[in-house]
């Protein structure tokens, strides 16, 4: 997949891709597959605003060809400490590669570099069980063996290994979590407070699994628990100050599907699945909010929860 001579955007699919911007400003964006980001030669560039930018880059699948012309000594990396995204920069005069955001561990991203002229950079197909992990002594494997920690929790030796479920579910397999539901072990009796965008109660994936303040009759205008909020049956919509923390935004509902989806068959399953979910609303429809929401809306949950 190539970019133009214009501003692109590149949006990989689920397959194993390979995607290449060209002149103009480029965004090389993944999908679900083992992912490689060719850059180009960047022609002494140095200013962040016109560098490449490199999104949803998962280093455990995904690499990044730098350019033939360049060697593992002529790369140097520099954090952004305020976005989290680190730079890919030439040593010798600054010049900007890419911005690759949300990636600050840059042994992390140093890693998952390919130099010289190599082919065949995609051959591996991405499913749970052909995933090697990388270390590091700050993040660990980057992923979260719920296997294993769930034992460990609850006192007990290791949970024997189930079939991957395998298709658009990869991601419960590689965290292991099919391992813990055939132990019985669904999330029952946990409340999972979403503090975010809102959640949007009504989606299919979610109806059942919400959180129900069961002291508080609904639409009576009354606080009958006495916590100081009205009618907050669902949770609180911190934002406008009210009792409907509905989801204007969309990032809430994703984290909630994730969380506790219905294992149904249907659509995406949580990795929790009999939890229920608490919406707390603290970010309006730009994902934009206020510390002081946060901080009230922590509280709410844990005094409610």
């Amino acid at each position: 997949m190539y970019g133009g001579k214009e501003n692109d955007i590149l949006l990989g699919g689920d397959g194993n891709d390979i995607i290449s911007g060209d002149l103009g400003i480029d965004t090389l964006i993944g999908g679900a597959g083992n992912d490689t980001f060719v850059l180009r030669d960047s022609q002494n560039n140095n200013n962040l605003n016109t560098a490449d930018i490199i999104d949803d880059f998962n280093p455990n699948f995904d690499r990044i060809k730098i350019p033939d012309n360049l060697t593992e000594n002529d790369i140097v990396f520099t954090q952004d400490s305020f976005t989290g995204d680190t730079l890919i920069q030439v040593q010798i005069n600054g010049s900007i590669l890419a911005r690759v955001r949300e990636i600050s561990d840059t042994n992390l991203l140093e890693s998952r570099l390919i130099f010289g002229n190599t082919s065949n950079v995609n051959e591996l197909s991405q499913t749970a069980s052909s995933v090697t992990p990388i270390f590091n002594n700050i993040f660990g494997y980057g992923l979260v063996d719920a296997s294993t920690a769930v034992a460990r929790a609850i006192g007990a030796g290791s949970f024997p290994d189930v079939p991957d479920i395998g298709g658009n579910q990869w991601g419960l397999d590689l965290v292991k979590a099919p391992e813990v539901w055939n132990q019985g072990i669904q999330g029952d009796g946990i409340v999972v407070a979403v503090i975010d965008s809102g959640v949007d109660y009504t989606h299919p994936e979610l109806t059942g699994q919400m959180w129900i303040n069961r002291d508080e009759i609904p639409n009576n205008n009354i606080d009958d628990d006495g916590n100081g909020y009205v009618d907050d049956v669902r949770g609180w919509d911190f934002v406008n100050d009210d009792n409907d923390p509905i989801d204007e935004e969309g990032h809430g509902t994703h984290i909630a599907g994730t969380v506790a989806a219905k294992r149904d068959g249907i659509g995406t399953t949580g990795i929790a699945p009999n939890a229920k979910i608490m919406s707390l609303r603290v970010l309006n429809d730009e994902g934009v909010g206020r510390v002081s929401d946060g901080i009230e809306a922590i509280r709410y949950a844990v005094d409610n929860g």
